[in-house]
C-alpha cells in the first residue's frame, strides 16, 4: 500500500488542485476592485511565485492608464504596490518613481497621498538613496493628507530608519506640521542631544496638538538624560489643555522614578480641579 502520508502530500489530484487554486488566484487578481480583494490574491498564491509580481504590475499600469479613473481614491493602486514589497525588481523603478510623482485632485481633496507612500517604502527595498531623496521631497509635500499626514508621516519613519534625523529635527523646527507627522518625526530623535532636545521641546511644546504631543512627551520621558527636560514636563503638566496628556505625562514621570520629575510634580499638587486629581493620582503610585 505505501506510506499513507506521501499519498496525502503528492497524490493523484492535489497538483492539479493547487494550480487550479493558483490560477483562481491570479485571475482574482486581475480583476480585483478593492484593496481587500487583493489581499485575499496574494494570500492564496504561493509564496515566490513569481506570478504575483507580473499580475501585481499587470493590474497596477492597467488602472494607471486608464482615463476613466475606475480607483478614483488611489486605494486599489496604493495596495498593489504595498503587494509588490519583497516582490519588486530594480526594473520597476520607474514606475515606482511615477507613482512618487502622481498627484490626484477631486473635488476638494488631492487622494493619492497614500499611493505616494506605498511606493516609496518599495523602492526603499531596491534603491535606499534615491528613496531618501523622495521621502525628503515628501516631508514638506504641499498636499499631505489633514486626516493621515501621508504621505509624509512614511517620509518621516523612511528618513528616521535610515538615520537621517536632522532632516527631521530641521523640519521641526522650521514649520508647524500636522500632527501625525510631527509626532513620526519627535520618533526618531531619541537620540538628539539633550541641550537641543530640550530647547526644541520647550519652544515648539505648546504647538503641539494630539499624537504629535503625546509622542513628544514620550521622547522627553525616555531620554537618558529626562531629568533635564523636568522644566518642559512640567509646564506640560501645568498648561496642557488636553488632560489625557497631562495624565500620561504624570504617570509615567512617577514610573520613571527619576527624582526631578517627581519633585517638580509634586511642587504641582496643589493645582486646581482635574488637572491636580490627575497630578495627585499619579503620586499615588509611588512606594510608601
Amino acid at each position: 500500500m505505501g506510506d499513507p502520508s506521501v499519498r496525502k502530500a503528492g497524490g493523484p489530484g492535489r497538483p492539479d488542485r493547487v494550480s487550479r487554486l493558483t490560477e483562481e488566484a491570479l485571475r482574482a487578481l486581475s480583476r480585483a476592485k478593492s484593496p481587500e480583494a487583493v489581499g485575499a490574491a496574494l494570500e492564496l498564491l504561493p509564496d515566490g511565485d513569481p506570478r504575483a509580481r507580473q499580475g501585481l504590475l499587470e493590474r497596477y499600469r492597467s488602472l494607471a492608464s486608464d482615463a476613466r479613473r475606475p480607483d478614483s481614491g488611489c486605494q486599489l493602486r496604493a495596495a498593489l504596490l504595498r503587494g509588490l514589497r519583497g516582490r519588486a525588481l530594480r526594473s520597476e523603478v520607474p514606475l515606482l518613481e511615477e507613482a512618487l510623482w502622481t498627484y490626484e485632485v477631486r473635488p476638494g481633496d488631492e487622494v493619492a497621498g497614500g499611493l505616494r507612500a506605498a511606493a516609496l517604502l518599495v523602492l526603499a527595498d531596491l534603491d535606499q538613496a534615491l528613496a531618501a531623496f523622495h521621502a525628503v521631497r515628501l516631508l514638506g509635500d504641499r498636499y499631505t493628507s489633514a486626516m493621515s499626514g501621508e504621505p509624509a508621516v512614511t517620509a518621516a519613519r523612511l528618513l528616521g530608519s535610515q538615520g537621517h534625523t536632522l532632516v527631521l529635527y530641521q523640519r521641526l523646527l522650521t514649520s508647524e506640521l500636522q500632527p501625525e507627522v510631527a509626532a513620526a518625526c519627535f520618533q526618531s530623535l531619541a537620540e538628539a542631544p539633550a541641550s537641543l532636545l530640550s530647547a526644541l521641546a520647550d519652544e515648539r511644546w505648546r504647538h503641539c496638538t494630539g499624537a504629535a504631543l503625546l509622542a513628544l512627551v514620550e521622547l522627553l520621558l525616555a531620554h537618558p538624560e529626562a531629568e533635564r527636560m523636568a522644566p518642559t514636563l512640567s509646564a506640560m503638566v501645568e498648561e496642557s489643555d488636553d488632560l489625557d496628556v497631562v495624565r500620561y505625562a504624570a504617570t509615567a514621570a512617577v514610573a520613571g522614578r527619576k527624582a526631578p520629575l517627581i519633585e517638580a510634580l509634586r511642587a504641582r499638587a496643589s493645582l486646581p480641579g482635574e488637572r491636580g486629581d490627575l497630578v495627585r493620582e499619579a503620586l499615588t503610585l509611588l512606594p510608601g
